[in-house]
């Protein structure tokens, strides 16, 4: 598997968010509620919303942990056949594709070869990228760092 290649249906896909960030998610109840992901803590790129494979970093024997960018972040998630499914006004248009970044780029090269996209159809204008973002942010589960 590669570049643009699909990612399997069963793949946890793993986006970090920061807890101390209230546009990247925020409590019902006053704080003490459960915990509800908001579009804040998904940035999409002109070729997607960035994600990582939970089945590679395993493959190259990582923790989770090794995709938060500071301490103190967090990890949450979903499945790729989760994110297939998602239906907006009877369309369901996200897919995710493996996307690894070459270890001569930027950062940290071990989460990089795990780096995957949540693509829309190409020419998907501005409005219709942030209605999907809230609505993949609502599937969003925060996940152990642990396995």
């Amino acid at each position: 598997m590669g570049a643009g290649d699909r990612v399997a249906d069963e793949d946890i896909l793993l986006r970090r968010f920061n807890p101390a960030e209230r546009s990247h998610y925020w409590f019902d109840q006053e704080g003490v509620g459960e915990k509800h992901f908001k579009s804040g803590g998904l940035s999409y790129k002109p070729d997607g919303f960035s994600v990582y494979q939970d089945s590679k970093l395993i493959v190259l024997a990582v923790e989770r942990s090794v995709v938060l960018e500071n301490p103190g972040w967090k990890i949450a998630g979903t499945t790729a056949a989760h994110v297939r499914s998602l239906d907006r006004g009877g369309k369901k248009l996200l897919d995710a594709i493996e996307n690894p970044i070459p270890v001569d780029d930027e950062g940290d090269p071990v989460r990089n070869l795990a780096h995957a996209l949540i693509v829309l159809p190409e020419g998907t204008n501005g409005s219709q990228i942030s209605a999907w973002a809230k609505k993949l942010a609502k599937e969003l589960v925060e996940l152990s760092l642990v396995r």
